[in-house]
């Protein structure tokens, strides 16, 4: 719209287009020259829509073009076997132009026959690009997994260029403006000819790759075309591959990825995206599905797109991107937010046939993926006084415990918990799921300060100690006393647990009871016992971490936290947490759960800060995974017929799906950090070939 604004004014003074054109140019040239291709992809739009004021039949705008897809071809054909990011990019870019060219030109114009014949020779050169799509990047980096997967993800450059070469066949644009038309209508008639301007041509080197790294957020990774609208009676989006589909999805994704230091505009653009085409492309805005169905059985041959689901669509593609979202995830649920505040009774709906689809294919469903759907939903209800028809899913109570829909529901009433408190969701759930609300006391139990501890009095001197915040050897005597303690209660068959980890247990639990009004009083109660925890700690860090999630027990979220500080401060090594996770057999649920893969990921951000942590802290977590599937498929094969009930033994292939989802995902996330010794040290089946879909990567 902007370009046929300025095509209206130079109509009437002519130095308008001529300045856009050569302010447009100079952005063009140096943002080329600076490598900046997501910004050559949006000037290069917008100068292909000034394509009527351009002399020459628009020749400069086809040099560009060509020159554009000259440079894509080289890249990508130089390895025709690896795929090129930049290439993609500007493959992309310049079979879009296409279309916005065929939009900007008027079908009544004298020499539009000679411009057709251009194009198609255009798009006939692009096919000497090759397109890369390896099924196993594409597996790996696919949404949904499985046999009963809801679709078969596509590659958005292949659909790309689907819809190009159909598009060339039909000419015809109907959902977009009829731009040439406004801008007839809006010049005099007694106006002479619009004046048009040369257009120079753009120095694009030979050797782009080399001006800077490809930093675009659309290619980095194969770019995969993702749905949530599945056609049933009518489509309320645009069939997939459609070219009407890829351009909506494109514009949406550039106003979220190009937009992002202001949500509130993001989710503006987003839900009017339909004032910027033709007014036939889209049914009425917050129109009920029961109305829908109305209009549609009355006229079929209306649309019946709703642009509600084309946005929200879009958002949850680049919140749901593997291997990495471009943003943070709150970025996504913000602008979902701000677009349900402004227009509560069209989006609502619309989010609640998304929430139930993925809710419904949580078992096809990326496990990572499970987890930030977790987070979106939780952080939604947050926003919304945590209301949801919790009905239609009490059923699904009755579902073995790992089923993914019952750890879904389990674990998103917890996280609803940490954002409000037990009694308000208690009040939202129905009373079948109440039975899932976690047990939360105002304050954690510290059982060494119970009436029938043994260690009251030590446990007081210890305390006063750390308060004093005295050197590490005023403490070598009352570390004596406690262990001589437990080693006589041990003998005395009064307390069963070792005399070393008893010690630590005393110790981590203390700190963790100072440091137990927050965060931050956490922080400085284990800065400044720092000395004495790396006294005790490295005699048994698996009891040290125990040790704070067992006085934690009833809040893991916090324990994790506490257990990351100690990581950050140097007391326990990362690849630690990882071993006992496993060996802790109370600490193994954090194996396959939305708190330890949370934690997971807080930790390697920690230990990735060295190289030899991180190849330990990697080289851990894959040998210990790794372990577990091979442990679990061998119970499975031998056990499966002595297993009592029909609901232990899916307990057991759904313990065994989780372990194999969230090796899938770390190997995923972490893909370019495995180094060759790790991936040699493999040798389960199911993990040798997800290492084999990660390196195509």
């Amino acid at each position: 719209m902007l370009a046929g604004a300025i095509q209206v004014a130079n109509s009437g003074e002519s130095s308008i287009g001529q300045v856009t054109l050569e302010s447009f140019h100079a952005r063009l040239q140096e943002s080329v020259e600076q490598g900046n291709w997501d910004k050559v992809k949006l000037i290069s739009r917008f100068i292909t829509l000034l394509y009527p004021i351009v002399a020459d039949q628009g020749s400069g705008i086809f040099k560009l073009l060509h020159v554009l897809l000259d440079r894509a071809i080289e890249l990508q054909n130089a390895d025709s076997e690896k795929r090129s990011a930049l290439g993609e990019a500007l493959y992309t870019t310049v079979l879009f132009n296409v279309t916005y060219l065929i939009s900007a030109i008027s079908p009544s114009e004298p020499a539009s026959d000679a411009v057709k014949d251009t194009i198609k020779e255009l798009v006939a050169k692009s096919h000497e690009f090759k397109v890369v799509f390896n099924p196993k990047t594409s597996e790996i980096l696919a949404p949904w997994t499985g046999d009963k997967k809801p679709y078969e993800t596509k590659s958005f450059v292949l659909l790309l260029r689907g819809a190009v070469d159909n598009l060339i066949e039909t000419w015809s644009l109907p959902n977009f403006l009829d731009i040439p038309a406004i801008i007839s209508n809006n010049i005099h008639k007694e106006d002479a000819a619009p004046t048009q301007h040369v257009f120079p041509a753009v120095n694009v080197p030979e050797n782009i790759a080399e001006l800077a790294p490809y930093t675009g957020k659309d290619y980095a990774t194969p770019r995969l075309f993702f749905s949530i609208y599945l056609p049933d009676v009518f489509e309320t989006v645009p069939a997939v591959g459609s070219i009407d589909s890829l351009v909506f999805r494109d514009i949406s994704t550039d106003v979220i990825n190009h937009l992002d230091f202001n949500r509130k505009e993001v989710a503006r653009q987003l839900i009017t995206l339909d004032l910027f085409f033709d007014k036939q492309t889209f049914t009425e805005p917050g129109i009920t599905m029961d109305r829908l169905q109305e209009l549609h059985a009355s006229n079929p041959t209306d649309s019946t797109w709703k642009v509600e689901e084309v946005a929200l669509e879009a958002v949850l593609e680049g919140l749901f991107k593997l291997p990495d979202s471009n943003f943070y995830g709150s970025y996504f649920h913000t602008i979902l937010i701000e677009a349900c505040i402004m227009t509560p009774q069209a989006i609502a709906p619309v989010f609640g046939r998304a929430i139930r689809f993925l809710y419904s294919h949580l078992t096809e469903m990326d496990v990572e993926l499970q987890y930030r759907f977790l987070d979106w939903f939780s952080h939604h209800l947050s926003n919304f006084s945590f209301s949801w028809k919790w009905q239609e899913w009490k059923d699904d109570i009755n579902l073995p415990d790992q089923h993914p829909r019952k750890v879904f529901m389990k674990q998103l009433i917890a996280k609803e918990v940490r954002l409000s408190y037990a009694q308000r969701i208690k009040d939202t759930l129905p009373e079948e799921l109440q039975t899932l609300l976690p047990v939360s006391p105002e304050e954690p139990v510290f059982k060494y300060l119970e009436g029938d501890s043994e260690y009251q009095n030590e446990v007081h001197k210890l305390i006063n100690l750390i308060r004093e915040a005295k050197e590490k050897d005023s403490y070598d005597g009352l570390l004596q006393e406690i262990s001589e303690k437990a080693r006589s209660l041990e003998e005395e068959a009064e307390d069963s647990v070792d005399p070393i980890k008893r010690v630590i247990d005393i110790v981590v639990s203390t700190i963790c009871y100072l440091g137990n009004r927050s965060i931050s009083h956490a922080e400085v109660s284990i800065s400044r016992s720092k000395e004495l925890l790396l006294e005790v700690c490295p005699n048994d860090y698996s009891t040290a971490i125990s040790s704070v999630l067992d006085y934690w027990v009833d809040q893991p979220f916090v324990g994790l936290l506490v257990v990351a500080n100690l990581v950050r401060e140097g007391v326990v090594p990362p690849e630690a947490y990882v071993t006992a996770i496993f060996e802790v057999p109370k600490l193994q649920p954090l194996i396959t759960s939305n708190l330890g893969w949370e934690s997971l990921e807080r930790i390697a951000h920690i230990a990735f800060k060295t190289p030899e942590n991180k190849e330990k802290f990697l080289q851990e977590m894959v040998s210990r995974y790794e372990q577990r599937i091979t442990e679990q498929e061998a119970a499975q094969a031998e056990d499966d017929m002595d297993v009592d009930s029909d609901q232990e033994r899916e307990n057991r292939r759904w313990a065994l799906w989780w372990t194999k989802g969230t090796v899938r995902s770390l190997l995923r996330k972490h893909h370019s950090d495995l180094s060759d010794a790790i991936k040699a040290s493999v040798t389960n089946d199911y993990v040798k070939d997800v290492i084999e879909e990660v390196s195509t990567l």
